[in-house]
């Protein structure tokens, strides 16, 4: 599958950007802890009994939302780490670091659950400023107009597919709210990228807000 061959390829160069960094600041591999949680299989195409419901999407405090299933995994950042830069730069480089993890594990997750978020109708674990940053970079050119956006929600994601479009409000919200999106006028119209910087220094939350959106 062209989607799925696209997004290993992406997620082959997050985990490489992860590396990098981590060797630049020197931080031990052996002190951090990734806890992997059971994968879907591609081959589901139903949800997974459990007595957890999905986690709503947030639509106004846009942070990685808390694990309630096994799509998403914990990050835990090794507490020795010592920064090179006091603590202000501690502070910094733990943001970008974890930033960075969650975007491997999202591209992760949605790449080997591909099929199960195209059949079934389970809302995915994910945030709005996450799956447009994907949308984006899934895209030859990476950049799109707001009714591409639209349609690699509703082409990934059966959910988008089959509920009320109140979600495109919060699409649009995302894009206005943060600053990591930027928009820009070419032949196409008004089009919107990516700025990989302001994306990473989003600080990663413990929990959202729900929202009804």
């Amino acid at each position: 599958m062209q989607v799925v061959g696209h997004l290993e390829s992406q997620l082959n160069k997050e985990r490489e950007r992860l590396n990098a960094m981590m060797s630049h600041l020197h931080m031990p591999k052996e002190g951090e802890k990734i806890q992997h949680a059971p994968v879907l299989n591609q081959t589901h195409s139903q949800p997974p009994t459990s007595s957890h419901s999905f986690s709503p999407l947030n639509t106004s405090n846009d942070g990685p939302s808390e694990p309630e299933s096994g799509l998403i995994r914990e990050v835990h950042v090794s507490k020795s780490f010592i920064p090179l830069l006091g603590e202000n730069g501690k502070s910094v480089y733990t943001c970008l670091i974890m930033s960075l993890k969650m975007v491997v594990l999202i591209v992760s997750d949605i790449q080997r659950s591909a099929d199960f978020y195209q059949k079934a109708d389970v809302r995915p674990p994910f945030t709005y400023a996450s799956l447009i940053r994907q949308a984006i970079l899934d895209s030859p050119d990476t950049q799109l107009t707001l009714n591409e956006i639209y349609s690699w929600f509703t082409r990934t994601f059966a959910y988008f597919r089959r509920n009320a479009a109140t979600w495109k409000n919060a699409v649009r919200h995302n894009l206005s709210l943060h600053k990591c999106f930027v928009r820009k006028e070419n032949v196409k119209g008004a089009v919107w990228m990516v700025d990989e910087e302001e994306f990473m220094k989003r600080r990663p939350q413990s929990k959202v807000t729900h929202s009804s959106a």
